[in-house]
């Protein structure tokens, strides 16, 4: 039996990656969490149904008519980081999912501050939550793959 990490498999990667579907949730409770903390705090003047429930269809149009630039560019980059950081070993993945939150995230912190849009502030800190769900699910997907090699060893020594 052998100790040693072996390399994800091209198929366990498109899988890391395909784990990112998670963030469009992410951001969509992002933005309903900032409108419904916008009515609470500010005292906007749309009803509350207009805020609870007109939200919910105006955040997706708002998303993809407006954000759709600025998606594929996220997406894009959280893909590219996924490849360079899991292609190579299976340590340290909570750590490297850290780090691809910390690059994603600096310039919409910035951005909340300097145009004062609390939204990416928000949508930050639910990135960070799904980047978390995210190491449970990569975890158990490398963990799939040590047993599976762990067995391949057995049968081949058999």
């Amino acid at each position: 039996m052998t100790s040693k990490l072996t390399k994800l498999k091209v198929q366990d990667i498109l899988k890391i990656i395909l784990s990112n579907w998670v963030h469009l949730l992410a951001i969509y409770f992002g933005f309903y969490l900032t409108i419904v903390g916008a009515k609470i705090f500010e005292g906007n003047n749309y009803s509350w149904s207009s805020t609870l429930f007109e939200s919910l269809l105006t955040i997706p149009l708002l998303i993809f008519v407006y954000g759709l630039d600025l998606l594929w560019k996220f997406f894009a980059t959280i893909i590219i980081l996924d490849i360079i950081l899991f292609s190579f070993n299976q340590r340290w993945i909570r750590e490297k999912l850290i780090i691809e939150w910390v690059i994603i995230v600096t310039p919409f912190i910035n951005a909340a501050f300097e145009y004062k849009y609390w939204a990416w502030l928000t949508i930050s800190i639910l990135f960070l939550l799904t980047q978390l769900y995210r190491n449970k699910k990569i975890l158990k997907l490398i963990n799939k793959n040590k047993n599976s090699n762990q067995q391949r060893v057995w049968q081949n020594a058999g």
